[in-house]
């Protein structure tokens, strides 16, 4: 377990606040707490990451997971806000490469934290930036969902990229 939290370490640490991520490793510091932004292999891909080790964090009472906890909340929340906000709808509706991948990060986004969101009865330091919307993630994987069902029109529209191949 601890090369994997090493290596999520060094992944959020990768991330700068203004670019996203570096075209290549280099040797950036591990406090940016800026996730990629990036499709498939960025934001979505690390948060499905994260999320899966904040689900482990959870169901067990080892320390480096609990400690590790409060590393990696502000990188999912932000990696969560930049997928809602710019990943979706550039790239299609595909599972891997397009907004079905995204959807499918904010779903395990939800898993992780609207679940904490809901055994907390007052905004704690790792929610309080966001709505006290008890299911936020989810309402928001469920509104890309929706205009995915409406990828015919937001296309032609030009709202929405066609599928890219990988």
């Amino acid at each position: 377990m601890e090369s994997i939290l090493l290596t999520v370490e060094w992944l959020i640490g990768c991330q700068d606040p203004e670019t996203g991520p570096p075209q290549h490793p280099s040797t950036t510091s591990l406090g940016a707490a800026t996730i990629l932004s990036n499709g498939c292999h960025g934001a979505t891909g690390i948060l499905l990451l994260l999320c899966t080790v904040l689900c482990s964090a959870t169901q067990t009472s080892a320390a480096p997971l609990l400690v590790f906890w409060g590393k990696v909340i502000a990188p999912v929340q932000t990696g969560a806000g930049l997928i809602y906000r710019h990943r979706l709808l550039s790239k299609g509706v595909g599972l891997c490469h397009g907004v079905g991948g995204s959807i499918f990060a904010l779903l395990a986004v939800s898993d992780v934290l609207d679940l904490a969101r809901t055994k907390k009865s007052k905004p704690s330091k790792s929610n309080a930036a966001q709505s006290n919307e008890v299911n936020y993630y989810l309402v928001r994987a469920v509104h890309l969902a929706q205009l995915a069902a409406s990828h015919e029109t937001l296309t032609a529209n030009g709202e929405m990229g066609i599928l890219d191949y990988p």
